[in-house]
């Protein structure tokens, strides 16, 4: 890579700031998310979502022509040669007393492996410097080493870690930690191997202080038995993407998280998966989890869980063990020992492509165009099928409906309609415990003086799908 990509690279520290304040507002309308899943008040199609599971690389490279400052960064460059940890050190120590306000900015020296024993210590990272370590490799010399690869300072902010691999030789160590109230620090394209504690640990400010702002990103974490690939604690808003995941105890662990972005990552041959350990508003989406023990386990509370694939994992694809959560668009497919495990309480679950044992929950299971199966809709509800095939006029519909409802109190309602049909005065009104399966059209033409073809407003367990 040339120099100008390396200085692309280290200028990753505030790419993901656009991405946090978007997280932010999704966070700020989760109640409104929320109610949707269950009441479905959007349109649900048969090709609606894009899909579950992990999609394409959602992390883009920064292009942009400044570390922090947009006026200009006052930059110190350090570009190792010597490929020991304790020249290194000394050489970021001395920039760092030399300019205390400048952005650091350190290259490994590629093709250098850099030995950490327990005379030398590992690599230290204070605030406001960035290291780059493609291709170069940081290693104990073996498992008796009780130094972290790379620790960064209590209390650090603006710190970057791009490229390279990091090998714990089995230590008990970390490969990348950082203690108590961190902030923006940001792991990207980094090999953690080999570790006895978390391949990588990051620890923010506590899940009440906000712009924590946290990012690990396009990493591989495997080979941690009893702990972690990726851990996460105490923090706000931290995004966890396009990582993979493997042979760990817990592929991705939360810990006290709220308002945190866990996506597009994948988790396999883990004892669990993904683990919501702790912690409340969170988004775990398209994650793969396959052949673990658990999928994803669920300990905490008012996460959204959407559009994951979970396949071939021994115990369950997801463990509900929390309260409050919502789970919809979600994909089981075969080998799971079960699919869904009914642990949790108040949960929000709508089903996808086969039923879920969640009694007790807040369950909906609509039937959709391509999918008009027979099982339970609503726990503790019957249900109805009303087809209109042959009506052109909405009002006609509409008393169908409307005695349909007064006469199966008990039920949900499937309303086929399989006409084409012409909107006049009035829109279909249609009330809770509705699912509509639109086979046909609904027409508004120049005559329609309804402000809509479908109108229900803030109602529950209601679809439509075409």
């Amino acid at each position: 890579m040339t120099n100008a990509g390396y200085k692309n690279y280290a200028r990753r520290l505030f790419y993901y700031e656009a991405v946090f304040r978007l997280l932010i507002r999704i966070h700020a309308m989760k109640n409104r998310l929320a109610a949707i899943t269950i009441a479905l008040t959007a349109v649900l199609t048969s090709h609606a979502l894009a899909g579950q599971g992990v999609g394409r690389m959602l992390y883009t490279v920064p292009n942009s022509a400044f570390v922090e400052n947009p006026s200009g960064d006052n930059e110190v460059g350090i570009d190792d040669t010597s490929g020991s940890i304790s020249t290194l050190q000394t050489l970021i120590n001395n920039a760092r007393a030399a300019s205390p306000g400048s952005i650091i900015i350190i290259h490994l020296m590629s093709g250098a492996t850099y030995w950490v024993n327990n005379n030398n210590g590992g690599l230290v990272l204070g605030s406001q410097e960035c290291l780059i370590g493609s291709g170069a490799l940081i290693e104990a010399t073996n498992s008796a080493v009780t130094n972290t690869l790379i620790a960064i300072s209590a209390g650090s902010t603006n710190v970057s870690v791009a490229g390279g691999t990091l090998d714990a030789n089995g230590a008990n160590i970390y490969g990348i930690y950082a203690p108590s109230s961190s902030a923006r620090i940001n792991i990207d394209k980094v090999t953690v191997r080999n570790c006895g504690q978390d391949c990588i640990q990051l620890n923010g400010d506590g899940d009440g202080t906000f712009d924590n702002e946290m990012t690990v990103t396009r990493c591989d974490a495997s080979g941690s038995p009893d702990h972690a690939g990726i851990s996460i604690w105490n923090a706000t808003q931290a995004t966890c993407v396009d990582n993979n995941c493997h042979s760990n105890s817990v592929g991705i662990w939360m810990g006290n998280c709220a308002y945190c972005n866990i996506a597009n990552n994948t988790c396999e041959s883990n004892a669990t998966g993904i683990d919501f350990n702790s912690g409340n508003n969170n988004y775990i989406a398209n994650n793969t989890c396959n052949n673990n023990g658990t999928g994803i386990l669920l300990d905490g509370s008012s996460t959204m869980v959407v559009s994951d694939e979970m396949g071939a994992n021994s115990v369950a694809g997801i463990n509900s063990s929390g309260s409050g959560n919502i789970y919809v668009d979600n994909l089981f497919t075969p080998g799971n020992g079960a699919n869904f495990t009914n642990n949790g309480s108040g949960d929000d679950v709508v089903a996808y492509e086969g039923p879920l044992n969640a009694s007790g929950q807040n369950y909906f299971y609509p039937p959709l165009i391509n999918n008009q199966h027979t099982n339970t809709i609503v726990n503790g509800m019957g249900r109805f099928d009303l087809t209109n095939d042959q009506d052109t006029v909405i009002d006609n519909v509409q008393s169908q409906y409307n005695a349909a409802v007064s006469a199966n109190p008990g039920d949900v309602i499937v309303l086929h309609l399989n006409g084409n049909y012409t909107v006049g005065a009035n829109a279909l009104a249609l009330g809770p415990y509705t699912c509509v399966l639109l086979g046909g059209e609904i027409q508004i033409n120049s005559s329609t003086t309804a402000s809509c073809a479908i109108a229900s407003t803030n109602e529950d367990y209601f679809s439509i799908s075409n």
